[in-house]
């Protein structure tokens, strides 16, 4: 059973794949706090799982992805969090999307 603990160990040791595995949680938490530890991570794997979960029907673990990538993503992800930008309606949901994109920039300065 994946718990936060379990989480926060893999993360400390930075066990991506074992993370990834762990996205497959039907709780969206647990997803949640997966996607936030793989965003602290980074790296092309975490990114390429990360991105995958930014289009979730759940608020809670899209909001999560959306996060995740401004912090980790590539040049890539930033034109793909702007995509959001112009195509979410949910006004919760723009205020993430805006503070990713935020977190993106303050995090690739020249």
């Amino acid at each position: 059973m994946i718990n936060l603990d379990k989480i926060q160990k893999w993360a400390g040791k930075g066990k991506v794949k074992k993370l990834i595995k762990a996205l497959k949680s039907k709780d969206s938490s647990i997803v949640a706090s997966v996607l936030e530890a793989l965003g602290n991570i980074g790296g092309e794997d975490a990114v390429n799982a990360i991105t995958a979960l930014t289009e979730s029907a759940d608020k809670t673990v899209r909001s999560a992805a959306i996060t995740a990538l401004g912090k980790c993503g590539t040049a890539a992800s930033e034109t793909r969090l702007k995509y959001f930008l112009n195509k979410e309606t949910d006004k919760d949901m723009l205020e993430v999307i805006r503070s990713a994109i935020k977190t993106y920039a303050d995090n690739h300065k020249d």
